[in-house]
């Protein structure tokens, strides 16, 4: 498989209505360069200390801290693995299997 690094895992979040979330950092990404962001409907892979987990992506949302700094928030489709991600955990764009 070919991967490219996405973020690391910042916080995690289990919310009951949004569903599964993770949100992280990359600082590659600027404001002036968003390419590569939206992977709705694609797998990424989140390397763990208990393993390499798939996941697919439902939605992905940006947002800007008060420094300017962009934080991207990723939501996935229901998964009994999203309980093994934590922060730090690394995040890479599946590109092709």
């Amino acid at each position: 498989m070919n991967y490219e690094f996405f973020m690391k895992v910042g916080y995690v979040i289990n919310d009951e209505k949004l569903g599964h979330v993770i949100v992280g950092t990359n600082p590659n990404i600027s404001s002036n360069n968003l390419t590569g962001i939206n992977w709705v409907d694609k797998c990424i892979m989140i390397k763990t200390i208990n393993g390499d987990f798939s996941f697919k992506v439902k939605k992905v949302d940006i947002s800007f801290s008060i420094a300017n700094n962009i934080n991207i928030g990723v939501i996935f489709y229901k998964s009994d693995n999203f309980d093994k991600i934590k922060p730090g955990d690394l995040v890479y764009k599946i590109l092709a299997l």
